[in-house]
C-alpha cells in the first residue's frame, strides 16, 4: 500500500500519478498525500485524489494491434518483398508479430 507506507515530514507534500493500463481500458489516478494537524493529538497522513481519469477505448490490446500494424508495414516495404501480399493476409505470421 504506497500511501499508507510513506513517510512525510511536516508541511511536506508528495504528489503521485498512479496508471494502470488494463486489456481493454486505461486508467490514471493524481493523488497527494500529506499530515494534517489534528488538534489535542498528533498528525495524521491524509490522502487526497486531485483527478481521476479513464478511457474504455485504448487499452493494452489496442497497443498491441497498433505495433503489430506498424511493424507489419516496416516489413511489407522491405525491397525483398515487393509485388508480395501484406504479412498480415498470412495468419500465423500475424500472430507472430
Amino acid at each position: 500500500m504506497f500511501g499508507i507506507d510513506q513517510k512525510l515530514e511536516a508541511n511536506k507534500t508528495l504528489t503521485v500519478l498512479f496508471y494502470n493500463m488494463g486489456g481493454m481500458d486505461a486508467e490514471a489516478t493524481v493523488v497527494r498525500y500529506s499530515l494534517v494537524d489534528i488538534p489535542n493529538k498528533k498528525t495524521a497522513p491524509y490522502i487526497e485524489i486531485l483527478a481521476e481519469a479513464s478511457r474504455k477505448d485504448i487499452g493494452a490490446t489496442d497497443v498491441d494491434l497498433a505495433l503489430t500494424r506498424l511493424l507489419a508495414e516496416k516489413f511489407d516495404a522491405l525491397p525483398e518483398r515487393e509485388g508480395q501480399p501484406s504479412v498480415l493476409t498470412n495468419v500465423r505470421a500475424t500472430k507472430r508479430l
